[in-house]
């Protein structure tokens, strides 16, 4: 029997923290979508269909990314910092875009159904895509040998849906009740910020197979 003690894997365990802020941040941007679209659009059955599009879109599409990005292990090494930075980016200047769209679509004669997937795909996508793109690359950052990339993934997963799960009755129940909209993404976009200047401190590397 070893005496050996176990020791404490920060590396992994910051690893989980991201997963579970993207998790989060992909749901705070969904639950809010239909309040910044309702002045402009409405809020009706149209509305979330096209909003659910947008954002099941950019998570897959952003997946099949990740999952090509994650191959190289260069890229891998260097991109932690910078995507979540982009995606706290993107996220804020998308929502400062979003009141001059919302009067273009006021304007437009379109119907409805082509209105609300255009500006869908235009807010709502750019942010939940470059959030995607970091999930596989969490797990080949994770991944210590190939017999343990399933445990690895499920772990990261169960992460990711604690964060969207926890993110989800924190902005329905709460921030949407007593914080203004604005001061949500805010709030979003601090927290990725954060966590892409914390990432410094942690040489989240590749591990080899």
């Amino acid at each position: 029997m070893s005496d050996k003690p176990t020791k404490f894997d920060i590396r992994s365990t910051w690893l989980r923290s991201i997963a579970f802020v993207v998790g989060f941040s992909v749901m705070t941007v969904e639950l809010i979508s239909g309040r910044f679209m309702a002045p402009y659009l409405g809020s009706s059955l149209y509305t979330w269909t096209a909003v659910l599009m947008a954002i099941l879109s950019a998570v897959a599409i952003g997946s099949y990314i990740g999952g090509n990005l994650a191959r190289h292990t260069t890229f891998i090494a260097r991109a932690w910092v910078w995507l979540m930075l982009s995606a706290g980016l993107i996220s804020l200047v998308t929502f400062v875009a979003m009141k001059p769209l919302g009067g273009l679509v006021q304007m437009s004669h379109w119907p409805i159904i082509i209105l609300t997937l255009v500006f869908s795909f235009l807010i709502f996508f750019p942010p939940a895509l470059t959030l995607a793109v970091l999930m596989p690359l969490l797990v080949k950052t994770d991944v210590q040998a190939i017999e343990l990339s399933g445990s690895r993934f499920g772990s990261l997963a169960a992460w990711n849906a604690a964060g969207s799960i926890l993110w989800t009755y924190m902005t329905g129940f709460f921030f949407i009740s007593y914080l203004h909209t604005q001061q949500v993404i805010l709030l979003l976009v601090a927290v990725l910020v954060l966590t892409s200047l914390g990432d410094l401190f942690f040489k989240t590397k590749p591990r080899a197979l």
